[in-house]
This record gives structure tokens, sequence and C-alpha cells, in this order.
């Protein structure tokens, strides 16, 4: 097993930085995940390979269907994990941060701070929370310092009208993309 990454901010950024950095931002369902040995030079390495359906376009250009790499996974018994890298399950729904797919360890930008998981709160509700489970209630979370996981905090169990909607962060992703030019 070998562990690769680091925190890389102390504080998160925010999304003005997140958008400035990413290719493209897009809201959509993973299809799939698969794990696939590369080779390169002397070595080989795991990567977890996330095929995305674009539902919608937020900042930037996409096709329909994305192929995400990321560094890590598993195959047999070896193991490569990338602290701070999230990791995706079928059926997920995400507005991602794409940035330098293929070309480094994470193709979000920020890392986790570039994943943000679509739910419903239980009211009917399409809510956005953080890549650790916890609900955005204002845009300017998104640079709140990354913690671990609180089951107690999952948008399933916050209550009707306290999270921030799916259409409004997207609103707010392209008004940042506005302002940048």
């Amino acid at each position: 097993s070998t562990d690769f990454g680091e925190t890389l901010y102390s504080d998160g950024p925010s999304v003005d930085e997140l958008v400035a950095q990413a290719d493209c931002v897009v809201r959509g369902r993973v299809l799939s995940t698969r794990c696939e040995w590369r080779a390169a030079e002397k070595s080989r390495y795991i990567v977890t390979v996330v095929v995305v359906r674009v539902d919608e376009l937020v900042v930037g250009s996409a096709g329909k269907t994305l192929e995400l790499e990321f560094l890590g996974g598993k195959i047999g018994g070896r193991t490569i994990h990338v602290t701070g890298q999230p990791e995706f399950r079928t059926g997920d729904e995400d507005v991602l941060f794409i940035q330098g797919n293929g070309r480094q360890v994470c193709p979000l930008a920020g890392m986790m701070y570039g994943r943000y998981l679509v739910a419903e709160d239980g009211g009917g509700n399409r809510l956005v929370a953080r890549s650790n489970g916890i609900p955005l209630t204002a845009i300017a979370e998104v640079a709140v310092p990354m913690t671990e996981v609180h089951p107690a905090s999952t948008i399933q169990s916050h209550k009707q009208d306290h999270g921030m909607r799916v259409g409004d962060f997207c609103a707010a992703i392209r008004g940042s993309a506005r302002r940048q030019g």
C-alpha cells in the first residue's frame, strides 16, 4: 500500500479560485468506476477511471461523458491511496470542478474541494454538500477547511430548506466565471 498526497490548503480555495483553476465545471452522474494499471518508464501504477455522464455544463466545455483519471485504487492485493482525493460510487451525482484530467494525480481543482455531492434532503430539495458529506448553506463555505465526515450532518439528516440548492450553487459558479471574464 502506498500513500500519496498532502493537504493543499490550510483554508480551502474560494469558489472564485476553483473556477479560475478549472478547465470546466459540470453537474453529472457517475456511470461507473474501474481500476487499471498504467506504465511509466520502469514502473507501474494504479489509476481509478470514473466515467461521468454530463447532465449540465456549468462552465467551459465538455462532451456528454467524461472519463476522469485519478491516481490510486485497488487491484488484487495492491492498493495506492491518495490522501485528500474523493472516492466515487456508481450513481453519485456531483458538481465537479475539472482540471488537468489525465495530466495530474487528481483531475479536480483543489482535490477534495473540487467535488460537491448532490442529494435530496428528504423534503424534495436537491442540495449540495462538500465531498465529506457536510451540506453547504452558503457559497462562502466552499473555502472552509475540510474536516472528517460527520454522519449526523449529511444532507439526508438536514432539515428542509436549510441547505444550498444545486441550482443556486451552479448560478454562483456561473456568476464567478462571468466576473472573471
